[in-house]
């Protein structure tokens, strides 16, 4: 591999490896850049991240054949440090050009983008360099799992962790998973259909005893339970809050504290909270999902 420096001092590679294009697929995964073995072989997302995300789609129903696979850059950046290029470079101005004539083409119904870089093409931003790193405009952790529609690819799009952090930290792998999942249910249509969430958030008590009363009292008639996340903020032998999620669209909070620490309730009214409080989480009839369970 030969390489040169840019105007800024950066090393720019210039081993490259071309996208894998299929103009009929309903599937597009976009992610970053090659790596040394796909450079020399030619091919995208062959290497150990690939070999990883290929397992999980596969499992999901999704095979390589029936995807279009690209990168934001064809240039395999030095020491696969995608923030050794430079953003308004050739070496990614090209390849976002190349992605967006390539999906202008085949008009997949879901676009997989993978990572910051993917991200950013997607959303049309453009990150901001201080010294050698990128500080990108959405970080990818932050849209995991969400769909959205590009405004430069004039498609949706699903957004995931690059499968490279996952080899770094495997306790990332569930987001890859879930991903998989959505992502051969969208490839279905290229409609982009977001479910429209109802967050209770005010602390009106009649309401909150209303919300929790309501969960318990549709135990009454045997099977009619239904399913709940919760979730508990608050520190060591603190409890400022508790979430409740009844369905995928629907959830309420419970706040007990004010941010100076102080309760939000009178004594009388904080009784009748965590009486509805036991009522729902006590009772073994209520299934629950728990974050940070331990």
């Amino acid at each position: 591999m030969t390489s040169s420096n840019d105007p800024l001092g950066l090393t720019v590679a210039v081993a490259t490896c071309p996208n894998e294009l299929r103009a009929t697929a309903r599937v597009a995964i976009v992610g970053e850049a090659p790596r040394r073995e796909e450079v020399d072989n030619g091919l995208p997302f062959i290497g150990g991240s690939g070999r990883l995300m290929w397992a999980i789609l596969g499992n999901a129903g999704i095979s390589r054949s029936a995807c279009s696979v690209l990168n934001v850059s064809q240039t395999r950046p030095v020491d696969n440090d995608f923030q050794s290029l430079d953003w308004a470079g050739p070496e990614v101005q090209s390849g976002l050009a190349a992605v967006r004539d390539a999906l202008a083409v085949q008009r997949p119904n879901v676009v997989l983008v993978l990572g910051n870089a993917a991200l950013c093409a997607a959303k049309g931003g453009t990150p901001v360099r201080k010294g050698k790193a990128i500080h990108w405009p959405w970080s990818i952790m932050d849209w995991t799992g969400s769909l959205f529609w590009s405004p430069v690819w004039n498609c949706k799009c699903l957004a995931c962790v690059h499968p490279a952090s996952i080899l770094r930290q495997y306790q990332l792998l569930l987001y890859l998973r879930v991903a998989a999942t959505r992502l051969a249910a969208e490839a279905r249509s290229a409609e982009l259909k977001l479910a429209k969430y109802h967050l209770a958030t005010e602390p009106n008590l009649d309401s909150i005893l209303s919300h929790l009363y309501n969960l318990t009292s549709r135990c009454d008639a045997p099977g009619a339970c239904v399913k709940v996340a919760l979730d508990i903020e608050g520190g060591l032998g603190t409890l400022s809050c508790i979430s409740f999620a009844i369905d995928g669209e629907r959830a309420f909070i419970v706040p007990l504290t004010r941010a100076d620490g102080t309760s939000l309730w009178s004594l009388e009214e904080e009784v009748q909270v965590w009486r509805a409080l036991a009522a729902v989480v006590s009772n073994p009839r209520i299934p629950k999902v728990l974050q940070n369970y331990l």
